[in-house]
């Protein structure tokens, strides 16, 4: 929009599930906060979502995977000067990329990065052409095998 990177929490469960030697389906659903730090408080936005992806994983070695697939996002809350909540799309979908690694049997460190697809804002904001969620995570896991 007009500001800089937010940063915020993610946090959730996700399943894997083995299809083939080297892939995996994976599904999740997570409580993430997205938004911007805004040039002299005139673009201030924090959004909340609940965050649902399915994606197909490729283990590159056992240990090391990557993934990609389709994001959909439901739009929870949003605060910041001078707009509302009916000043946003409901929805959002994206397309994430991510690499996972397992650093031992119980846990997994992982990174996402999501290209947001949609115009999440609706058109009677200013630059509404431009508002795409792009983000991007880091995640430690607790694996229940």
């Amino acid at each position: 929009y007009e500001g800089e990177k937010r940063t915020g929490l993610i946090g959730g469960l996700y399943w894997e599930y083995r299809i083939a030697k080297r892939f995996s389906l994976m599904s999740n659903i997570l409580y993430s906060q997205r938004g911007e730090r805004g040039l002299e408080n005139l673009s201030e936005i924090k959004l909340d979502y609940i965050n649902m992806p399915i994606m197909l994983k490729f283990a590159i070695l056992p240990e090391l995977g990557i993934s990609t697939g389709i994001n959909s996002d439901i739009l929870l809350g949003i605060k910041g000067m001078g707009i509302s909540r009916q000043d946003f799309k409901g929805s959002d979908w994206g397309i994430p990329l991510g690499i996972s690694l397992d650093i031992s049997k119980r846990l997994q460190l992982g990174g996402i990065v999501n290209y947001g697809l949609m115009n999440v804002a609706k058109n009677d904001i200013p630059q509404s052409s431009k508002v795409k969620n792009h983000w991007g995570s880091f995640t430690l896991s607790y694996i229940f095998r």
